[in-house]
């Protein structure tokens, strides 16, 4: 059994869907009105995220092999997780959560606003030529439940986390939103939100971060969600972004007027594409290596996942036997939907 510790996340949650089930050493923190004897009761200032900072510097010098963060109920993101924490994990990193999206630079189609693009340069995980276009570049794993190694975690140093928590107590979300924003911001506001269309460009703002500047809570927290990938990523794999976003962010190759990218001149580098689809795939390949593809939990983990892409297929309207064979023929070992 691999040496592996949970850091569990509960504000209200039944205790029975996961945190009583968990066999493994476990750090549960409580965000809510009802803390456990054995909880670390925090005030519900301190973001979801931000919790696992927390725990990476408290236990900095005594880490295990695999730490394992997620929330007290991991159903609403992994079909079954207990199947799925079971599975021998093989890479310095990965996600259990089945679901991908891409975030923009400021997620202008949330009902708020949410300047990921100037955080990554807080911490000192910007792009290079990053704030020309928009076009979404940072991946979410939705619920944040993934796991890290002991190896991946110290290839930051302790002040890195601490800063993190900083950043966040010091709620510096409010001096993100206030800042200057690039004049794509201003067109794709009117394309996300045409219901504001008659206020004023700061008027608009003012609307959408509204929630950020009433609620004393952590808000910060919600970019790291569209940051690990960076966050964890080796030298080697962030600069193969970097240099991928330089390609699809420079104003000269592209016209950004339009959703699809004029290739007149293509200067396109893995894993970004012109086409958002194909972008999402393409990093689909980095699960290749999250996983003992023979290990018998994750085969029966797996087998749950085709049954619950075939069901999937049947609600939505798609083939789900059919994706699975493509994902197949692509390489794609994992099942991600």
């Amino acid at each position: 059994m691999q040496d592996k510790h949970f850091v569990i996340i509960h504000c209200k949650e039944d205790r029975d869907i996961f945190i009583n089930k968990c066999k493994y050493p476990k750090t549960v923190y409580h965000v809510g009105n009802d803390p456990q004897p054995d909880d670390v009761h925090l005030d519900p200032v301190y973001g979801t995220q931000t919790c696992l900072a927390l725990w990476i510097i408290d236990n900095y010098d005594k880490l295990p092999d695999y730490v394992i963060f997620t929330q007290a109920d991991p159903t609403d993101h992994v079909h079954e997780p207990l199947l799925a924490f079971e599975s021998t994990l093989t890479g310095k990193w990965g996600s259990f959560c089945y679901g991908r999206s891409l975030y923009d630079q400021y997620s202008l189609c949330w009902c708020r606003i949410n300047p990921i693009r100037n955080l990554a340069h807080d911490i000192g995980l910007g792009f290079h030529n990053d704030n020309n276009s928009y076009k979404s570049m940072y991946q979410i794993y939705p619920g944040e439940i993934m796991y890290m190694t002991r190896e991946k975690i110290l290839e930051k140093p302790k002040s890195f986390y601490e800063y993190m928590v900083k950043l966040d107590l010091d709620n510096k979300f409010v001096e993100y939103v206030n800042q200057e924003y690039p004049p794509y911001v201003k067109k794709m506001l009117d394309v996300f939100h045409p219901n504001l269309k008659h206020l004023s460009f700061k008027e608009k703002i003012e609307h959408l971060t509204s929630e950020i500047k009433e609620k004393p809570q952590s808000l910060i927290g919600w970019s790291w969600e569209a940051l690990w990938q960076i966050i964890w990523a080796d030298n080697d794999l962030f600069n193969l972004f970097n240099q991928s976003q330089m390609c699809l962010g420079n104003k000269l190759y592209f016209d950004t007027s339009k959703e699809q990218y004029d290739l007149k001149f293509k200067f396109e580098k893995f894993p970004f594409s012109e086409n958002q689809n194909t972008t999402s795939m393409n990093l689909r390949l980095f699960e290749n290596d999250w996983f003992d593809w023979n290990c018998p939990n994750y085969l029966k983990w797996r087998k749950t996942l085709v049954e619950k892409t075939i069901w999937e297929g049947e609600q939505r309207g798609f083939d789900g036997r059919q994706y699975l064979r493509y994902l197949e023929q692509c390489g794609y070992k994992h099942i991600s939907l």
